[in-house]
């Protein structure tokens, strides 16, 4: 026998072992390419890794409906000394065996079978042998989720090769159904005749979606409702002909999902003949949604809308989109969603049942938008491409421009544009997006502001003060004309000084460069800050005691004060709170408490880029307590900028602003106050609310006044009276005016509440409004006002009038001690213990009715407390004290060596009873002698 019919012959005998094995299956031209083993398996792992679902050859039922499933070939060349090519292997389906089949594409289109991505292998990735036990030779072939773009495979006579396809049946896929397949190469007409096929089955509906373990969304898209009420999903402009099935779940399995048949109480009518729908989502576990037709195939379009609140992971909802995917191995599809009144968002034109959540969209805005001036008429504007886009739009014109009526530019192909025909000086705004194709583009950045300004760049020539010209190239101190550039590499960086001002436009810092703030400076900037380097503002504080502070940037963390006590403040409970971690970051227009420890004066330093633009935070308004003194409304916030915050364009929204000033709160409100106007860098601060709401600033609040100056105010009043209360050491004010513009109750615009003190031995006064205590009372004219007195110690005190003006009489009436005081003539001086009553004191603004005799002239005063007596008002002289039966048991002489702190002291050791204590100046005058009967313990 001839060698080449040995050889032939040896391949016919391997040929009849392989069909054995085999099965004989689909046969292609250019070599006998045989549709060999398959095996249904799992889409959870990798092309080596992924369960198998039924055993070799085995048909599989009750297959899931927009699940993904995979189908493994193993596909055999036995043709005689011929190549098998395979070139783009389709996958096909019919409904019998040996009818027409159709090819399944990636576009559904009422088919029951798509193919479809899975995170588990990539289109064309490689195969490894999984079905073959022989030792015949493999030939790797692809995993299948998309037609074409597929290596062509050669395989020799006698070679085998595998193919994985990733598809899932739709819901056009008829339950009950089952369906067969086979393989052919993309480009061939011919369907393959076979004698075995791989099938499926499809489970017949039970109206009830599987549930599913649900990992999170991949890559860009967060998770979603997280916060204590949930979220209501909205299911708008249904039209069902049948049961719709809500199936909600996390990464554990849910609980039976809620069947929803229409007209039962969830739907609501929102439009003729459409159904609404408003499901409840839990925030704690809650995380996407999946929905089925249930028994009836849904046929139209519906929406679906969610509120952003309680919605994490995102921080611009503008960027914010609706996803969806077929199953929790495909992939999210981003939907056509838009941001509805800056509350909801809403994906409308939906048009078939899948897995829902929220994400960012594929086409984000850019960030960081530059400007820079390139002549006295041009600016180039620039940002920075965070998404894939290569083209960009950009919209520009005068500050406030309406969108659509600026200068439009688009299809640039460049992150930079010259914006040229400008005005020296002029402020412009403009807006940029990306265009990421196919009638896909990002939501606006902007408005970005700029102004036409020059550079000035900083040398340090001359030293390090900022208001030096020879500091500065060219030679003349900053603006808000000028952009201020401040280089690397010098032996000299600015530092504004205390009491010095600095303004520009924009500011930008290279990577070694500087700028210090020192404590009481301030520092304006009306444009951006670009900050590579290092900016430090400076506050000197008094320690041993307590402030109200705030921080300049946002980078700052509760580290900058370790070894010192620092409070959060809790308006809902009225509570101050420890900070203890040092990580902690603190929050910009946020107040805190801090004690620093030590003596004299500290200095801390707040590094990062300081805060400019808009800047807001939530208040609150909680009702906990009927007591006057309650903190209800009371939040606590602080200034977020390096320069002071001009509280006259805030007063007429938030009221007063109250100030901690180390012993007392101190307040002002419509020019009237001991507080100040100007609210310093880093000062907290105390506002009262009404109702829940948030606390706005913008750049336009912003002054260089009063950096320095903490508390104090300078004006003067008219047509009121200021009364303090003094306990020797502090004086504590109330301000009273009249106003016939006003209300007896409380103004927001005119008054301010009174935040009582600790301190002990403090005295302190206010006046009472319908039970609420004001430190500020604007109100009509009136004849009496009810004053309140506190003080947590006994002792000798004083009321008196600080400021009066346009006011003819005020006369204090003490209600204990049944006297009436003309304050026009001095202060009044009376006892007191914590016992008595803190509305003791009414003020008289007429003398109508009050007998002249009552009147009290005497400026001397006596007092008995822990065995001592104590006398105020006369500088020298003699004092007795006899018991009851006259008989002088203590003589004491005054002499102005005795005299201090405004009263002098005697030391008593007398039995418990009464005494008359007997005053005797040197000069009478026309008090006379002073006598008072006094109580000793």
């Amino acid at each position: 026998m001839k060698k080449g019919s040995l050889h032939r012959l040896s391949k016919i005998l391997v040929i009849a072992v392989l069909f054995l094995f085999f099965g004989n299956l689909n046969v292609y031209s250019g070599g006998d390419l045989l549709d060999a083993n398959f095996q249904w398996r799992n889409d959870d792992g990798s092309e080596a890794d992924a369960t198998w679902k039924a055993g070799l050859n085995v048909p599989i039922t009750t297959v899931d409906t927009v699940e993904n499933i995979r189908l493994r070939y193993e596909l055999d060349n036995s043709g005689i000394d011929a190549d098998a090519l395979i070139t783009n292997l389709a996958l096909q389906y019919c409904t019998v065996s040996n009818g027409t089949y159709d090819t399944i594409g990636v576009v559904e289109t009422n088919k029951p079978f798509v193919l479809t991505s899975t995170i588990y292998y990539s289109n064309g990735e490689a195969t490894s042998n999984q079905l073959n036990p022989i030792t015949a030779t493999f030939v790797p072939g692809n995993c299948v989720s998309t037609p074409g773009n597929i290596n062509t495979i050669t395989i020799d006579s006698l070679w085998f090769t595998e193919y994985e396809f990733c598809f899932e049946a739709t819901r056009y896929a008829i339950p009950g159904q089952t369906y067969f397949f086979s393989t052919k190469n993309y480009d061939a007409q011919d369907v393959n005749s076979a004698i075995r096929y791989a099938s499926l089955t499809i489970r017949t509906s039970s109206g009830d979606p599987d549930g599913h373990d649900n990992p999170s969304p991949a890559d860009t898209f967060h998770l979603e409702v997280s916060s204590s009420t949930g979220a209501i999903v909205n299911f708008n402009d249904l039209n069902l002909a049948g049961p719709m099935n809500f199936d909600r779940y996390d990464n554990v399995p849910p609980a039976p999902p809620l069947t929803l048949d229409p007209p039962v109480a969830e739907f609501s009518g929102l439009a003729t003949n459409d159904y609404g729908i408003e499901i409840t989502v839990n925030a704690l576990a809650d995380k996407y949604w999946s929905i089925s037709e249930g028994t009836t195939l849904f046929d139209g379009t519906f929406s679906i809308s969610l509120p952003i609140a309680g919605l994490t992971g995102i921080e611009d909802f503008q960027q914010a989109v609706i996803v969806k995917r077929n199953n929790e191995h495909s992939s999210w599809i981003p939907q056509n969603t838009v941001l509805v009144d800056g509350t909801h968002l809403k994906a409308s034109g939906l048009t078939d049942f899948s897995e829902f959540g929220v994400g960012i969209g594929p086409c984000q805005q850019p960030v960081n938008p530059t400007a820079t001036t390139m002549s006295s008429s041009s600016v180039q504007v620039g940002w920075t491409e965070v998404g894939s886009a290569e083209i960009w739009d950009i919209e520009w014109g005068t500050t406030g421009f309406t969108q659509g009526s600026g200068t439009m530019v688009t299809g640039l192909t460049s992150n930079a544009y010259l914006i040229e025909s400008l005005t020296y000086g002029d402020d412009y705004d403009w807006y940029v997006r990306s265009d990421c194709g196919s009638g896909i583009t990002s939501d606006w950045l902007g408005p970005n502001a700029f102004r036409v300004a020059f550079n000035l760049a900083w040398t340090g020539n001359s030293s390090n003060d900022w208001n030096t010209e020879g500091n500065w190239n060219p030679n003349s101190i900053p603006t808000t004309n000028y952009n201020v550039v401040i280089p690397n590499s010098l032996s000299n960086y600015p530092v504004i000084g205390t009491g010095a001002t600095a303004d520009c436009y924009s500011l930008s810092l290279a990577s070694t460069a500087s700028l210090t703030v020192n404590s009481g400076g301030s520092l304006i900037t009306e444009g951006t800050i670009t900050n590579e380097g290092t900016i430090d503002i400076k506050r000197d504080i008094t320690q041993g005691a307590w402030h109200m502070i705030s921080e300049p940037n946002n980078v700052t963390t509760a580290n900058l004060f370790l070894g010192n006590y620092l409070q959060g403040w809790d308006e809902t409970t009225g509570l101050w709170s420890d900070i203890s971690e040092p990580a902690t970051a603190l929050t910009p227009v946020t107040g805190y408490g801090l004690w620093a420890n030590g003596t004299g004066t500290g200095s801390y330093t707040f590094s990062g880029t300081p805060n400019t633009g808009d800047l807001s935070t939530a208040t609150t308004f909680t009702e906990y307590s009927t007591e006057p003194e309650a903190a209800e409304g009371a939040n606590l916030l602080g200034n977020p900028y390096p320069s002071s915050i001009d509280w006259s364009g805030l007063y007429g929204t938030y009221g007063a602003v109250n100030y901690w000033n180390g012993t007392a709160y101190v307040s002002w409100n419509d020019g009237v106050g001991s507080g100040s106007q100007y609210v310093p860098p880093m000062q907290g601060f105390f506002i009262v609310t009404s109702v829940s709401g948030t606390f706005d600033l913008t750049n336009n609040n912003r002054t260089h006044s009063g950096a320095t100056s903490y508390y104090k105010s300078s004006e003067s009043i008219s047509n009121g009276l200021v009364l303090e209360a003094s306990n020797g050491s502090y004086n504590d004010a109330l301000y009273i005016l009249f106003n016939e513009q006003s209300n007896e109750g409380f103004d927001l615009q005119y008054d301010a509440y009174k935040f009582l003190s600790n301190t002990q031995g403090l005295s302190q006064i206010y006046s009472f409004s319908n039970d609420k205590m004001l430190s500020i009372d604007v109100r009509p004219d009136c004849e009496i006002i009810r004053l309140g007195f506190q003080n947590d110690q006994a002792g000798i005190y004083s009321i008196r009038i600080n400021e009066m003006a346009d006011i003819s009489t005020s006369i204090l009436e003490d209600t204990k001690e049944n006297i009436f005081h003309d304050l026009s003539l001095g202060a009044y001086d009376f006892t007191w213990v914590p016992a008595d009553n803190e509305k003791r004191f009414k003020l008289h603004l007429s003398a109508v009715g009050i007998e002249e005799a009552k009147i009290s002239k005497s400026n001397i005063f006596i007092y008995a407390a822990e065995n001592q007596i104590f006398v105020k008002g006369a500088e020298s002289g003699k004092v007795l004290v006899s018991d009851i039966l006259g008989r002088i048991v203590v003589q004491k002489d005054i002499s102005p060596d005795s005299y201090r702190g405004g009263f002098i002291s005697i030391p008593i050791n007398l039995k418990t009873g009464v005494y008359v204590v007997m005053v005797i100046p040197v000069a009478i005058g026309s008090e006379g002698v002073k006598t008072e009967k006094v109580f000793i313990k």
